[in-house]
């Protein structure tokens, strides 16, 4: 194989377009569509056999790679963005959606569009740069240089408020989904031809099963503002019921000292002190678990949205493979991955709709666990009432009534927070059950189609 001299020149392709690829385990590639033979300029015999790094870039990070087979490895679909070099020497940007199948790997391609590509490319350059001057020209240090660019690159996305590149991977899939929708401005659809005369029925039924279940995602895709609104926001009450179980009791224990220095006279305090620490002693647990549902939510719904965009992609890939085999005809070299994209794209559904029960179940768990704080407040503020009545009552009270004071601003505080728990409902509430139920139908349906369809191939 000649060595490609590196370009500084564009191989095209439009935010149309998507392009795919197979691997086996190690990365030799097993299958590609013609979009990437294309764009690539390796032709199906050359692509075909060879490993993926023959469309490696020397400007990518091999850190980048290094995270991305990690999360591979591990069972766990990944997207990054990455330069790859065509056999003439130009390049190319492209958003890569990963996924593990059956016997290796799929990656689905689009073309970046959003402004977070101008980050990623500066941050690279420096990543690299780390790589090269680590390795400083010797291959033994290859695994040295890779280890300090993964930890380079660690360092800078959290400079830019990411603490792992999988983070980052949850928010950049989605926009970049997002944005090429806004471009293309067309229903999915509308970004096929129309199947001839006489196609195969059963492509033809993927080709509008796969229309039907991107429509479906495309409808979730538009609720995900609600859910990144809700992921921030309990991401801010996650810190303050912490703060809030020691605050209370604190001031509940320091409201019982004051009461036992005043003596007789402060006995009717501190029964009332005393009831507030028992109260504050059982919402403790409550908050704990309130604290632990929350953490459980936001990290369910941080990778909502990546699941969404990469069920997305797999299933329009699916129709635009789907739509050349309609043109062209199947034969034994797409075969197999018509198979692979339709149980890709049944596997990657399955997941999201498990990840929307999940994010589901774990928020109706806050709403319950919020709602039976609630209550305890309640109580915390007529014992807090009670209090300052006393206090009243009592000579030389005045540092006891201040506690019991600060104790019910605490608790008011608490109580506004806990009002904002109110959007959960609303989310919850709109989840669309049976969508979720007719696209798993439609999606199985779609896998049946496709069999079908190989079978009447190979007759």
């Amino acid at each position: 194989m000649h060595t490609i001299v590196p370009l500084d020149r564009e191989s095209p392709f439009s935010v149309e377009e998507l392009f795919f690829s197979t691997t086996d385990p190690k990365g030799i590639i097993r299958a590609s569509n013609e979009v990437f033979v294309r764009v690539s300029k390796h032709p199906h015999e050359v692509l075909d056999g060879a490993p993926h790094k023959i469309i490696r870039h020397p400007d990518m990070p091999r850190a980048v790679f290094r995270v991305m087979w990690t999360e591979l490895q591990a069972g766990r679909p990944i997207a990054a963005y990455v330069k790859n070099m065509a056999a003439d020497g130009s390049y190319y940007w492209v958003m890569a959606s990963v996924v593990p199948v059956p016997g290796g790997y799929l990656s689905v391609r689009l073309k970046p569009t959003t402004d977070h590509l101008a980050t990623v490319q500066r941050l690279y350059a420096a990543v690299r740069k780390h790589e090269l001057a680590v390795e400083d020209g010797d291959l033994r240090k290859r695994k040295r240089s890779i280890e300090a660019g993964v930890a380079r690159l660690t360092e800078l996305l959290r400079e830019t408020g990411f603490e792992t590149y999988e983070e980052f991977a949850n928010v950049v899939l989605p926009a970049e989904v997002t944005s090429r929708d806004a471009h293309l401005a067309s229903a999915v659809r509308d970004r096929v031809e129309p199947p001839p005369a006489g196609a195969d029925r059963h492509l033809v039924a993927v080709l509008e099963g796969c229309a039907c279940a991107y429509d479906f995602l495309d409808g979730l895709a538009a609720n995900l503002q609600r859910y990144a609104a809700l992921n921030a926001s309990l991401e801010g009450k996650a810190d303050f019921v912490v703060e809030l179980a020691e605050a209370i009791r604190l001031f509940s224990m320091n409201a019982q000292l004051a009461a036992s220095r005043l003596g007789s006279e402060g006995a009717a305090l501190g029964a009332v002190a005393e009831l507030m620490r028992a109260r504050s002693d059982t919402a403790g647990p409550i908050i704990a678990a309130l604290h632990e549902q929350i953490v459980g939510a936001v990290e369910s719904l941080g990778g909502i949205g990546f699941r969404i965009a990469a069920a997305k992609l797999h299933s329009e890939m699916l129709m635009r493979f789907a739509s050349e085999l309609v043109h062209g005809g199947v034969d034994p070299h797409t075969r197999g991955e018509l198979e692979i994209l339709a149980g890709s794209l049944d596997h990657e559904v399955e997941k999201l709709l498990g990840a929307v029960s999940t994010v589901d179940d774990r928020l109706r768990a806050v709403t319950a666990s919020a709602a039976e704080l609630d209550r305890e407040l309640k109580r915390l503020r007529a014992l807090e009432v009670n209090g300052r009545v006393e206090a009243a009552r009592t000579a030389d009270s005045e540092q006891v009534h201040q506690l019991f004071v600060s104790i019910g601003e605490q608790v008011a505080a608490a109580q506004a927070e806990l009002a904002g728990f109110d959007a959960i409902g609303v989310v919850t509430s709109q989840r669309d059950a049976r969508g979720e139920a007719r696209v798993r139908a439609d999606v199985h349906a779609l896998r049946r189609h496709v069999a079908a369809a190989l079978t009447a191939a190979a007759a």
